[in-house]
């Protein structure tokens, strides 16, 4: 599952604030929208940045999963890292196993929460009802899990 809404540019840390940087160095991805269009490049999201990613993340996963070690009613959350390159293709920089969820900016403090919410309804209420509401969570790949062999 994927959080749409957690997506966000995070531009580098400097001692001196350019004024054309976002407040706190951290855009909302309805503000990266905003850029995009001011910039030209307004289907540049829809058509190339959120599938890339998606397609990224979902290759990522199936390529690892037989290295992740399965344990009932347990789940984990991970967090990718993007950057962005000629004609707005993503390119994948890591996957955080433990991705923080500190509050250290007001933008990050409505984020983590909002985040914190969505996956206690993905992991207790939709156990017990599959079209129950996922918040701004997203299921990007199902498959039939199958038991993994021990070497």
């Amino acid at each position: 599952m994927m959080n749409v809404r957690n997506l966000l540019k995070h531009c580098k840390n400097s001692p001196k604030h350019h004024p054309d940087l976002p407040e706190e160095n951290t855009w909302h991805d309805y503000q990266f929208k905003e850029y995009l269009q001011m910039t030209g490049a307004s289907d540049a999201w829809d058509d190339i940045i959120l599938p890339g990613m998606k397609e990224i993340i979902i290759h990522t996963m199936k390529s690892a999963q037989n290295k992740v070690e399965h344990r009932k009613n347990t789940f984990h959350l991970y967090g990718t890292d993007f950057i962005f390159g000629e004609n707005f293709q993503p390119w994948l920089i890591e996957i955080n196993a433990s991705p923080a969820l500190s509050s250290s900016t007001s933008f990050r403090s409505k984020l983590t929460t909002q985040a914190q919410e969505d996956i206690l309804h993905v992991v207790l209420d939709c156990k017990e009802d599959s079209k129950c509401d996922e918040g701004d969570f997203e299921l990007l790949y199902k498959q039939v899990c199958y038991a993994t062999l021990c070497y």
